[in-house]
């Protein structure tokens, strides 16, 4: 027993100087010789490492790095069910809670290839994220994957990027403010789906859509910017506005070209024969779509919508009347809305059909007063 206490007495007191001894050194070094030591032998280590890195700092020459965002992008969105440290964040309190991985280091892998990521802060607080991988993989890493982490970055930012309207700044004061421009987020409810339109022209616009979209290449092999413009006009509303026409040519121009990559831009008007040739153009507004009077393919559309409802045996009657009469969706939308958030399928629809039948009425008293007038000029 004495011989045990002996020996852990032993080793206290060696550590104990041990601990001394480093303290001493510390103080005795400068910090400027422990760089340089520390400098040497990450030299070494690495002369005789098969791993490579590439580092990518936040900002590159004061300009900042869309790479480290990109990056910072797709690790984030890498899966988090195996990951032990995670990291919650709830911008909005009507924002769902996100979960992120919250890992200095992580692992990945491609095409068989395993990679290492790490965010590093420097002493000047500038971060930067280290890519390691072994050399027998450099031309795979280099030439494969960095490009597709970038580019996967991007487009998962772009997914979910907020969609924000802007207006200028009216402060007297903007350069304080830094721009001359503020803005909020646009949270609609809307979405193309619930939109009360007939079938066919959805398809037809989402169709160009996408060849749009995925048309960056074709774009530049033709020669041909990467715009497009749609032109929708309808019925006429309760408010009206007008600007002068080189105004407004010299407006969609400067948009055209301070515009360098992919832009869609959109134009509405109630009175498409009132526009000039020259604004309607095809290379200004590429696609015309005409929102037309509220058919029963859309009046359908708005009955899943406000009453969850496919098909009734008031359906017959009001597909008559929509035929014979003139009516905006925004009409039809607000007869099938409920009342104090009770559905009542029935009093909406009956609803619907009686403003129908008024506007029917009213539409053709309209048309009868037009008649004799017309004939009285005559």
């Amino acid at each position: 027993m004495m011989m045990m206490g002996d020996t852990f007495g032993t080793i206290g007191s060696s550590m104990a100087s041990l601990f001394f001894i480093w303290a001493t050194v510390q103080q005795i070094f400068p910090n400027h010789l422990k760089i340089a030591i520390k400098e040497v032998s990450d030299y070494f280590t690495n002369l005789f490492s098969p791993y490579v890195d590439i580092n990518f700092p936040e900002s590159d020459e004061y300009r900042l790095n869309h790479a480290f965002s990109a990056i910072e992008t797709y690790l984030e969105s890498k899966a988090t069910d195996k990951s032990k440290h995670l990291k919650g964040s709830q911008v909005k309190e009507n924002k769902e809670l996100v979960l992120k991985r919250d890992e200095v280091k992580i692992r990945d892998e491609y095409k068989g290839a395993n990679v290492w990521w790490e965010i590093v802060t420097a002493s000047d607080e500038e971060r930067s994220y280290k890519l390691t991988f072994h050399h027998r993989a450099r031309t795979l890493i280099t030439d494969s994957y960095v490009p597709y982490v970038v580019e996967e970055g991007k487009l998962i930012k772009a997914k979910k990027q907020q969609t924000r309207l802007f207006t200028n700044n009216p402060s007297s004061q903007w350069i304080l403010s830094h721009s001359m421009w503020r803005s909020i987020e646009f949270e609609h409810p809307a979405s193309f789906e619930t939109l009360a339109m007939d079938q066919e022209k959805k398809e037809e616009i989402m169709s160009d859509l996408t060849a749009f979209t995925n048309g960056k290449d074709y774009y530049k092999k033709i020669g041909k910017a990467w715009k497009r413009g749609y032109l929708l006009y309808g019925a006429p509303g309760t408010d009206e506005s007008s600007v002068t026409l080189s105004g407004l040519l010299n407006f969609i121009d400067g948009i055209w070209s301070a515009c360098g990559q992919e832009r869609i831009v959109v134009f509405t008007t109630n009175h498409l024969e009132k526009l000039d040739p020259a604004l309607i153009r095809r290379g200004r507004m590429d696609m015309h779509i005409e929102l037309s009077y509220c058919t029963y393919k859309a009046f359908k559309i708005l009955a899943k919508n406000y009453l969850d409802l496919d098909d009734g045996p008031l359906f017959k009657n009001i597909k008559s009347l929509l035929k014979e009469t003139e009516i905006s969706p925004a009409d039809v939308a607000e007869n099938l809305m409920t009342r104090n958030h009770i559905i009542d399928v029935d009093g909406c629809l009956n609803n619907l059909i009686k403003a129908l039948e008024e506007k029917k009425n009213s539409q053709r008293s309209q048309h009868d007063e037009d008649k004799k007038k017309s004939n009285k000029f005559r």
